[in-house]
């Protein structure tokens, strides 16, 4: 096989090479000619390095490219117009998910009308005001100068307060609190208490009881102690759970056939 020798270093090369593969030299027309008259190759001296062969398939590679830029080279100089490539459209942006929609708010209800008014309070009603405790007297000190029997049901006691210038109506209050104090036994049913306002006539009364052995008054003794009854304050009486009060002072004649004003007994 005919091969080409290049005319500036002297290698050989395969015949269908253009240019020599170790200087790179022209091998066939003008380039060739202006090689031969050129410098000779160099000598490599016995230091030097043999520049190493570059394999076939390398050559193979660099003449395929060569003759594809000739190709192209001479299309574009003898009219052929390039090819455009097509435009490359841009890439769509990825838009981020539509958030997902509010739910719709719930219908309101359909009224049918406006509510009934309601109806009117009714009037407030805070009955009978209770009946005013007594007063408490200043001086809450008294003397029990005729206490009741315990053999009676019906019990008669007699007390005289410290004051000698208490009113009627502390009076009141002094028997309501002896009272108190006999009914913690509960042994009478009955109770008369008589407030005198001085001690000299709790003392005839307590002498009439003891004549008689404590025993409740009757119609004869209420007689026979009228001369007592201007001095008595108040005479009061609970009667099974009720109270109530007379004023001997106020009443003429015969008192105590009048009946007192009842009420129940306050705590």
């Amino acid at each position: 096989m005919n091969q080409k020798k290049c005319p500036k270093c002297g290698e050989l090369n395969p015949p269908e090479a253009v240019m020599c593969w170790a200087c790179y030299t022209p091998l066939s027309g003008a380039a060739a000619g202006a090689a031969l008259g050129g410098a000779p190759r160099p000598i490599v001296g016995p230091n030097e390095k043999e520049k190493k062969a570059i394999p076939p398939w390398q050559l193979g590679l660099v003449g395929v490219a060569l003759l594809g830029g000739l190709g192209f080279g001479a299309k574009t100089m003898f009219g052929g117009a390039p090819v455009e490539e097509p435009p490359v459209a841009p890439p769509t942006p990825v838009s981020a998910p539509a958030p997902a929609p509010a739910p719709a708010p719930a219908p309101a209800p359909v009224s049918a009308g406006p509510a009934p008014a309601p109806p009117p309070p009714a009037p407030f009603n805070p009955g009978p005001p209770p009946p005013p405790a007594p007063p408490t007297p200043k001086n809450t000190n008294f003397s029990i100068l005729a206490p009741p029997d315990s053999r009676f049901t019906w019990g008669t006691m007699a007390i005289v307060p410290a004051d000698p210038n208490i009113l009627t109506t502390d009076a009141a209050a002094l028997a309501i609190t002896a009272r108190k104090r006999m009914m913690r036994s509960k042994k009478w049913a009955v109770l008369h208490i008589y407030v005198f306002s001085d001690r000299e006539s709790g003392l005839l009364f307590r002498r009439h009881q003891r004549r008689r052995g404590r025993a409740p008054l009757g119609r004869d003794d209420y007689a026979s102690l009228s001369a007592l009854w201007p001095k008595c304050l108040v005479r009061y009486e609970y009667n099974r759970g009720s109270e109530g009060t007379l004023v001997p002072s106020r009443l003429p004649g015969n008192w105590w056939n009048t009946k007192p004003v009842y009420t129940k007994v306050r705590k």
